[in-house]
């Protein structure tokens, strides 16, 4: 059983380093073992922060290396490098069978059955827009998930500037008037909102109206767009007959 071969190995390597860990590595590597094991999901608070270097990753690290199937490893991009040069490595060197490792925005081919390192805004991309470029079903583990909300809203945010609007008429100049009206449409229902704490707020009938209005008025023109709005506009909500 796996949760056992993970509790041996990693006991004998930490007697081996010889050096202060953390207390609680040999319980959490069993419980990121046995999510593998079940297939089932797992969150696990450490009670840590998600720097570098962070004392638990060694019990998240080593199952990973044991599995004998094909992991996708989410971290922020500024702990790859500590993870690639520092404590992959040391792991490695220790196990009789090391596992490929590989960093990239999209799963390296169907026989893959390493580990891919990649970072949380690929990784939601690809699950909120569905583009395809990691397959579903592969065990995923994502370190320092307490980010995750604000991770989604990074992804999911578009920030056009008053110079993109310019810049999308200029694409489509026979439109000009009705790309104007839209902007100002928007404009006075977005203002229109009475302010909250989190300067957040659902977009409203009118608002849907307005973008699924311009999504019509660009797919008539047939006009090349600037890449913001191309992406700004694949992301809005689908016009419907």
């Amino acid at each position: 059983m796996i949760e056992a071969e993970v509790h041996q190995q990693l006991r004998a390597f930490l007697r081996e380093q010889r050096e202060p860990h953390w207390a609680h590595h040999l319980t959490m590597a069993r419980l990121v073992a046995r999510a593998l094991r079940l297939g089932r999901s797992a969150l696990i608070q450490t009670g840590t922060t998600t720097g570098f270097p962070a004392p638990y990753r060694l019990s998240y690290l080593l199952p990973l290396l044991i599995w004998k199937g094909p992991i996708l490893l989410v971290t922020p991009e500024r702990l790859h490098q500590p993870l690639l040069q520092t404590e992959l490595p040391r792991l490695q060197q220790w196990m009789a069978q090391p596992k490929s490792i590989q960093v990239g925005d999209r799963w390296p081919s169907g026989n893959f059955e390493g580990i891919l390192l990649t970072m949380p805004e690929s990784w939601l991309r690809d699950r909120l827009y569905h583009e395809g470029r990691f397959p579903i079903g592969i065990s995923t583990v994502m370190d320092g998930v307490d980010d995750l909300e604000n991770w989604a809203r990074q992804v999911l945010t578009s920030h056009l500037p008053v110079t993109e609007w310019d810049s999308l008429m200029l694409a489509i100049p026979g439109q000009m008037d009705a790309i104007r009206d839209i902007r100002v449409g928007l404009t006075r229902s977005i203002f229109h909102r009475p302010a909250t704490p989190y300067e957040c707020y659902l977009m409203d009938d009118t608002e849907r109206s307005l973008l699924q209005d311009l999504q019509r008025l660009v797919k008539v023109s047939q006009a090349t767009l600037p890449t913001s709005w191309q992406l700004f506009l694949n992301n809005c909500p689908k016009v419907t007959a």
